[in-house]
């Protein structure tokens, strides 16, 4: 009996509470116009209606898996490995819960990875949208090299390095597809980051391949109080996450310091900025020792390098005794 033919594509729909915003993702996914795909369905335990949602749309015949977690895993990053553990197609889209896709998105996306062998991530623009799925701006256009074109192709690392280190430019997953291989290279175990998991992602990607963007706008990014980012109190777990993932880009020698250092400080600023202006002086001095544990730097340095925040912590400790 011959084996049966792989999809091209896996899509993996991981959810938690998005029942409000369900169906119409689901129906975005099953509606494509490239229809060489399987679906699968997981759901983080939640609490709403998902699970009958998502039982309705089980015995669909593009639907290869349904799990239904019994404990939350307490990160969607354990839910992104999870999928790509089932997938057998040779592309990985994961379509957030409470997205929305353009009908066009897979059949768009394919067309550009066959012309660029090298590409391991395909990053289209995006529409924001609020809870009610009403228009809130459209994504800034994606980096460009050319403006006469809709797609543009960057070496994986330099991107990295230009572009990604600073900060996330990807903004949200569901306006990607990625080559399989690359996100099977990760180690899942390693990523313990409930906000900043995607960026590292996409950082070790870049390390092994290139990237497109494309600005074609066939992604709707749904902001609204339910989202993980708007979930944590994200100053704190955002700025050690930060933090976190710069340091072991450089302890995996995959980064030199020389590179990661003046960006190391530009979170630390805000977040040190963030503390002294609520007077919250231990957690700005904690932060120090953070950071100059993370990278082996001696306190010193670190508190001559911000001496202006001392400076500003005395102004504010002069007016409290006025």
């Amino acid at each position: 009996m011959p084996e049966a033919k792989h999809p091209k594509v896996s899509i993996i729909i991981p959810n938690y509470n998005h029942a409000k915003y369900l169906s119409q993702r689901l129906e975005s996914v099953y509606n494509q116009t490239y229809q060489d795909f399987e679906v699968i369905l997981l759901d983080d335990c939640s609490n709403d209606a998902s699970v009958a949602i998502l039982n309705t749309y089980a015995k669909h015949p593009k639907t290869s898996h349904v799990v239904f977690n019994d404990k939350n895993s307490g990160s969607p990053f354990k839910q992104w490995a999870k999928g790509l553990a089932l997938a057998k197609g040779e592309f990985i889209w994961i379509a957030e819960s409470d997205d929305v896709a353009d009908l066009s998105f897979l059949e768009i996306s394919i067309v550009y990875f066959k012309e660029y062998e090298k590409a391991g991530i395909l990053n289209v623009r995006s529409q924001i949208i609020d809870a009610n799925g009403q228009h809130v701006k459209f994504q800034n256009k994606l980096i460009s090299t050319n403006v006469n074109s809709t797609i543009t192709h960057f070496e994986g690392k330099v991107f990295a390095q230009n572009h990604m280190l600073k900060g996330n430019s990807i903004i949200n997953v569901s306006a990607c597809l990625i080559r399989k291989k690359y996100l099977c290279n990760i180690n899942y175990s390693t990523i313990n980051l409930k906000l900043n998991g995607d960026w590292s992602i996409y950082i070790y990607i870049l390390l092994e391949s290139d990237i497109l963007l494309c600005n074609k706008v066939l992604n709707k990014f749904r902001t609204h109080s339910q989202n993980v980012r708007a979930s944590f109190d994200n100053t704190n777990k955002q700025f050690i996450e930060t933090i976190s993932l710069l340091s072991s880009l450089v302890v995996q020698n995959l980064f030199e310091f020389s590179v990661i250092k003046p960006i190391l400080f530009s979170p630390f600023f805000s977040a040190l900025n963030y503390h002294l202006k609520k007077k919250e002086y231990l957690s700005a001095i904690k932060y120090m020792y953070f950071v100059s544990n993370q990278f082996n730097l001696s306190l010193p340095i670190v508190a001559l390098k911000y001496l202006r925040y001392f400076i500003f912590l005395k102004n504010v400790l002069r007016k409290d005794q006025i």
